[in-house]
C-alpha cells in the first residue's frame, strides 16, 4: 500500500494503492515550471474515493469496492528518497527523478509539518530554503515579506 503524490511532464499526479488496484489522479492543468509562481495542492482520499486539488480546480475518482484503510508506515519522504527501494513500482508514472522546486508548507491530517532540519527524521535533496526574505510564518497578522 502507498499514496504518492508527484509531477508528470508538468503534471501533478495522485497515485495511491490499498492493495488491490494503483489508482491515478492527474491535474487538470500544469504547473509552472519556472519557479515564479507558488502553487497549493491538496490530496487524498477517504475511504475509496480520492481527491487531487491543484489551484482550486479538482479531479476525484472512486476507486472499487473493497478496502478503503491505507496499511503503510508512518514515514513521509518529502522531494526525495535515501533508496529507490522504498518507492513501489506505481508510485511513479515512470522512473522517479530527483525533485527541483521549494516547499513551502506541507500539512497532513491537519498537522503542519516542521520543514526544518530538527523537524525531520531524515531527507534526501532538500536545502533550506522558505521563498521569503525573513521566513515562513513570520509575517503573520497583516505583515508582508518580500521573496528573496
Amino acid at each position: 500500500d502507498f499514496l504518492s503524490i508527484s509531477l508528470s511532464a508538468g503534471f501533478v499526479q495522485l497515485r495511491y494503492n490499498l492493495g488491490n488496484e494503483t489508482i491515478v489522479l492527474q491535474s487538470p492543468k500544469s504547473v509552472d515550471v519556472t519557479g515564479m509562481r507558488w502553487h497549493t495542492v491538496k490530496a487524498g482520499r477517504e475511504g475509496n474515493h480520492g481527491f487531487l486539488i491543484l489551484d482550486d480546480e479538482a479531479a476525484t475518482r472512486n476507486s472499487s469496492k473493497g478496502t478503503t484503510t491505507l496499511d503503510v508506515n508512518t514515514n513521509i519522504f518529502i522531494g526525495g528518497v535515501s533508496s529507490l527501494n522504498a518507492v513501489p513500482p506505481d508510485a511513479t508514472e515512470k522512473e522517479p527523478v530527483g525533485f527541483t522546486g521549494g516547499f513551502r508548507e506541507v500539512i497532513v491530517n491537519g498537522q503542519d509539518l516542521e520543514l526544518t532540519e530538527t523537524g525531520a527524521i531524515d531527507g534526501v535533496n532538500v536545502g533550506d530554503w522558505d521563498g521569503t526574505a525573513c521566513g515562513y510564518k513570520v509575517c503573520l497578522n497583516g505583515g508582508y515579506c518580500h521573496p528573496a
